[in-house]
């Protein structure tokens, strides 16, 4: 598979490509235009036998834009199945975006915060017979 950004090869286009290859290392806003062979493409792309992936990036101009965002996930469990266990989970994500237009003086801002916090109360009453609450 051929796997190109811009026009370059990337050899290991996904995080963690040795488990499941779960996430793109490129951002699907980056990309303007997409070209995707699955069998039978051009000659230009060389010997390759499953397939062409050709990503082209927008282009950014003369906006600047300062993404800053944050998450945090976190999990407690006391006690066990048998007698009675709880989960407490708590899961916090914070985006921040300012946009700046250098030619007209414009500026945007946005801001987000989401907070979940959940609590799980598993019981095991018999082998078969399991309760769980939330």
């Amino acid at each position: 598979m051929l796997f190109l950004l811009d026009g370059f090869p990337l050899r290991q286009p996904f995080h963690v490509s040795g488990y499941h290859s779960w996430f793109s290392v490129v951002e699907p806003t980056l990309i303007e235009y997409a070209e995707i062979y699955t069998g039978g493409f051009p000659v230009r792309y060389g010997n390759r036998l499953s397939g062409v992936v050709d990503l082209r990036t927008v282009d950014v101009g003369p906006r600047q834009a300062n993404p800053a965002y944050s998450d945090v996930f976190a999990r407690m469990t006391v006690g066990d199945v048998e007698q009675l266990e709880i989960t407490g989970n708590v899961l916090w994500a914070r985006d921040e975006l300012s946009i700046s237009e250098a030619d007209s003086g414009e500026r945007a801002e946005i801001e987000s915060r989401s907070r979940y916090f959940w609590l799980r109360a598993d019981k095991q009453w018999r082998p078969n017979l399991t309760a769980t609450t939330w």
